[in-house]
């Protein structure tokens, strides 16, 4: 028996990837979280980076970051 007709891992899979879409809807559900109060918009406008630098310098930690700490969570609950 090979490991891809497996039952075992054929639902060990789906359910990584459910688990893993649905906690990336909110990690990046996240990447806004500083523009709630007034005080930390200014304080993100005022931070000299462009529009663009400072949203792809926060989707890469929510992004990637989430990624690595999923992996590991997954890992260490297995």
């Amino acid at each position: 028996m090979s490991l891809g007709n497996d039952p075992i891992w054929q639902f060990e899979l789906m359910i990584f990837v459910w688990a893993a879409a649905i906690m990336g809807l909110l990690s990046a559900s996240f990447i806004m979280e500083k523009m709630k109060s007034k005080t930390n918009r200014i304080a993100t406008l005022m931070t000299p980076a462009t529009t663009l630098e400072k949203f792809l310098s926060r989707w890469l930690v929510f992004t990637f970051g989430y990624l690595v700490a999923f992996l590991i969570a997954f890992e260490l609950a297995d």
